[in-house]
């Protein structure tokens, strides 16, 4: 595990790699990190933009801020320079979440080994974070660089 990145720094490194990325475009803050414990709390900005015809977020919107959390995760537990690629992920949505209001993404590490990692996430509304959203998991590999 790169133990020298903490989630900050994997932010700040995506703004600075592809400012302007839907990925940045979530502004994206660490509310809680507990590496001991693989265990990560996040928050980021949704807009009006990503709502679908029915005024909820789009879904495709809620996915990606899952794959984003979790891969913010994933990005900080590479064993060496490269990237994290997501190689499978699954969603389930329960309630809707509200373009305009932020999101809180909790997730949690299951195993992390040389090129892979998988990972569970749970998204709720930062006005009610005890109600899950929308929750999912994910793989990552890691592509090192040679």
């Amino acid at each position: 595990m790169n133990k020298e990145m903490t989630l900050d720094d994997c932010i700040e490194r995506l703004h600075q790699l592809a400012p302007g990325s839907i990925g940045d475009l979530m502004n994206f803050w660490v509310v809680s990190e507990d590496r001991e414990r693989g265990e990560y709390t996040l928050r980021c900005k949704t807009f009006d933009w990503m709502r679908n015809t029915g005024g909820s977020l789009h879904g495709g919107m809620g996915a990606a801020i899952l794959d984003q959390a979790m891969g913010y995760v994933a990005y900080s537990y590479i064993p060496g320079p490269g990237k994290n690629l997501t190689v499978q992920m699954q969603q389930s949505f329960y309630r809707p979440l509200i373009p305009g209001e932020d999101v809180i993404v909790r997730v949690r590490v299951i195993s992390a080994g040389r090129t892979l990692i998988s990972m569970t996430a749970e998204a709720s509304r930062a006005s009610d974070p005890n109600q899950i959203c929308i929750s999912g998991s994910g793989t990552s590999y890691f592509k090192l660089e040679k």
